[in-house]
């Protein structure tokens, strides 16, 4: 593996679906005492206007996290999605919405765009085997 290689867990599959989140309130937090448990308690995304609650579309999805993208203006929200902080997610497979707590791993703009890459930290087990269903029936990212 060259050094400028990233390592990667699992496989991306490039897809273009609305990603919706939100920052994670601090009432919430205990929430992610259901780390592990096949079935934890996930929050929901409210659609409609919230302090930090953004649109995104993803670049590709993998079963450890996603690569969005949104409009520059979305910038403003940027102090909720600092490296490190700790969102909800939520977008539509066909076969129903996914909803999961999500980690910032990056931010920032490139391209005239704000992208994230965010990596799940909770997620039902039920979400996880249908979002595996959607990636492997994917073509690979390249």
């Amino acid at each position: 593996m060259s050094q400028g290689e990233e390592r990667r867990h699992y496989p991306r599959a490039e897809t273009s679906i609305e990603v919706r989140t939100r920052p994670l309130a601090a009432d919430e937090l205990p929430l992610l005492a259901g780390v592990g448990r096949p079935d934890p308690p996930v929050p929901k995304v409210e659609r409609g206007p919230s302090p930090g609650f953004v649109r995104l579309a993803t670049l590709n999805l993998s079963l450890g996290g996603i690569s969005a993208e949104g409009e520059l203006e979305l910038e403003s929200a940027a102090s909720y999605y600092g490296s490190g902080a700790i969102v909800v997610v939520e977008f539509d497979l066909p076969d129903g919405a996914v909803r999961a707590v999500a980690q910032v791993t990056r931010s920032g703009a490139s391209g005239g765009r704000f992208r994230l890459g965010l990596r799940f930290l909770l997620i039902t087990d039920s979400a996880f085997m249908r979002l595996q269903d959607h990636v492997l029936r994917r073509p690979p990212r390249r």
